[in-house]
């Protein structure tokens, strides 16, 4: 296209874009927050889910410690065991042997029987999409608990207990849950709406401000309902009180707004002038090799020892512009070209790094898979030729899987991870406790390490439940033998607490973002403690 066609479109069209912009940003603006506002509100109500499903998943995991046998005898010394376990967990009422009939036969801690108002029988527990599984409320006296039930035998074992719905003996777990464990709002909301949990038959078990109200108009109302159990949570606030919270957003919006239609103008004038659909843009710069692995380390939260690195994918086009994979991975998937990034980017790591990943026996790669790369007909045997031409140990490769993704076929993927397994290779699940999943997707998958999510990480020291999650995590990656990193640090008192939470791990823009592997080495260099492989380093960076 002409240079004068160029600078015509971008004259007219930034400005006339930038005036519209201008136009409705004022009206526009108290729309958009009351949108960003009920956003906002709808996450929150999904985290407070969350929150409930892990507690859960956490009774779950003490019930399935308890069960050591094809039936539960109620001898002094069982119980003596019941109460010691009770006595270590910070969220356990009670662990309770019930019959067929649901009837409790005795308990870890007998005295709290006398709380109890009511005790359901089995046919009024609820079970779970997963199986195996039910919950149901325990009314007491002050309060109502939530209660879980497991069976104790069955001709199948299912997440390592053997459990019967349908009957029989069976082990209870009383929670001890309250509204802290769903109050997620921001202190100005404090006394302006409700955050409530609830069985599926709609008994309450948790809230944070019960008798709170507001006319109807004024009134944001959001439910969400778990996918694994028979949990409902429920957010009410005030419009207007969530609004004027977050009035002073009201002028920067409208500058917002102005600087929106200078880009879209810039956008449309592009694309007016550009060079065509991204589809093409991005084929010429698979043709072009343009697409460059960059690395983010992996260390050691006591003494910032590089262990190892996340690879990630940069388009770096020919006029130095850096694009970031989220600009451009879905592209890649939708037109089916992301096996032509995803495998050069794995040879170019291994080669760029097989210095460190021969000489240093503990530093290892991590790429990220898709679901569907990991499906694929083949893919470990790939895998494993791509690591024999670069010349490079499998144990020093982690295939990464993020827990965002649905896994509709977990026991034909756990086969994959396996095979992937069986030839040298391991496998971190990211975004843990994110997802669809949950723990179930480790634990069926068999993977090596967890990562901890950014959205934990960024919470610790604000919100104690995430605190909390973290424990949990450690304690289930020491039950397992698998290695933990907490993603996203980057201030040094995120460290402290992770540290003390028990994570060893980490990464994040406290000590690098990604960069490209000539700084990796360099950056292993001066955080080692071996001289010898600091000197080497530092050489291969220059």
């Amino acid at each position: 296209m002409p240079i004068r066609t160029r600078i015509l479109a971008y004259v007219t069209l930034v400005p006339f874009c930038a005036l519209i912009c201008l136009f409705v940003g004022q009206f526009g603006a108290n729309w958009l927050i009351e949108t960003q506002n009920a956003r906002q509100l709808r996450e929150f109500s999904t985290v407070a889910l969350r929150r409930a499903e892990i507690a859960v998943e956490n009774g779950i995991r003490e019930l399935n410690v308890a069960a050591s046998g094809s039936r539960f005898d109620c001898d002094a010394r069982r119980l003596r065991t019941l109460r010691l376990q009770v006595y270590r967990s910070s969220y356990l009422k009670d662990i309770r042997a019930v019959g067929d009939t649901g009837a409790v036969n005795c308990s870890a801690y007998s005295g709290t029987l006398e709380f109890d108002v009511e005790w359901p029988a089995f046919d009024r527990m609820l079970p779970s999409v997963t199986g195996g599984v039910r919950l149901f409320a325990v009314p007491q006296s002050a309060s109502t608990a939530l209660g879980i039930r497991v069976g104790m035998y069955s001709h199948q074992l299912s997440g390592g207990i053997r459990r019967d719905i349908e009957g029989g003996e069976g082990l209870a777990a009383i929670l001890d849950i309250d509204g802290t464990l769903v109050d997620i709002m921001p202190d100005g909301m404090r006394g302006r709406g409700d955050i409530e949990m609830r069985l599926g038959d709609g008994t309450r078990i948790a809230g944070t401000n019960p008798g709170w109200t507001a006319p109807s108009g004024d009134m944001f109302s959001h439910t969400v309902r778990s996918a694994r159990y028979p949990i409902v949570v429920t957010l009410r606030a005030s419009k207007s009180a969530m609004n004027a919270l977050y009035h002073d957003a009201f002028g920067p919006i409208i500058l917002a707004a102005t600087l929106a239609g200078l880009g879209y103008g810039l956008l449309i004038a592009r694309i007016c002038t550009g060079p065509g659909k991204p589809s093409d843009e991005l084929h010429r710069a698979i043709i072009r090799k343009e697409f460059r692995p960059w690395y983010q380390p992996i260390y050691r939260l006591d003494g910032r020892g590089i262990i190892g690195a996340e690879v990630l994918a940069r388009w770096v086009r020919p006029d130095g512009t850096i694009v970031p994979a989220a600009q451009f991975i879905d592209t890649a998937e939708k037109a089916g070209r992301i096996d032509e990034i995803t495998w050069p980017q794995i040879n170019d790591a291994l080669n760029e790094m097989r210095s460190l990943l021969v000489t240093d026996p503990e530093f290892f790669l991590s790429f990220n898979i898709t679901r569907g790369q990991l499906a694929s007909p083949g893919f470990p045997r790939r895998l494993l030729e791509t690591a024999r031409r670069a010349a490079v140990d499998p144990g020093r490769i982690t295939i990464e899987l993020t827990e965002r993704e649905v896994f509709d076929d977990i026991d034909a993927d756990a086969r994959i991870v396996a095979e992937l397994h069986d030839l040298g290779f391991e496998v971190t699940i990211d975004d843990v406790g994110t997802g669809h999943n949950g723990l179930s997707l480790v634990q069926r998958l068999g993977a090596d390490a967890m990562k901890v999510d950014k959205i934990f990480v960024d919470a610790l020291g604000e919100d104690t439940s995430a605190t909390t999650i973290v424990e949990m995590l450690v304690r289930v990656a020491r039950e397992r033998g698998m290695t933990l990193v907490a993603e996203g640090i980057e201030h040094e008192w995120q460290v402290t607490i992770l540290r003390a939470c028990g994570v060893e791990y980490g990464q994040g823009y406290l000590l690098s973002k990604p960069v490209p592997g000539i700084n990796l080495l360099a950056l292993y260099g001066r955080h080692s403690n071996d001289p010898e492989r600091r000197l080497q380093s530092l050489r291969a960076a220059v």
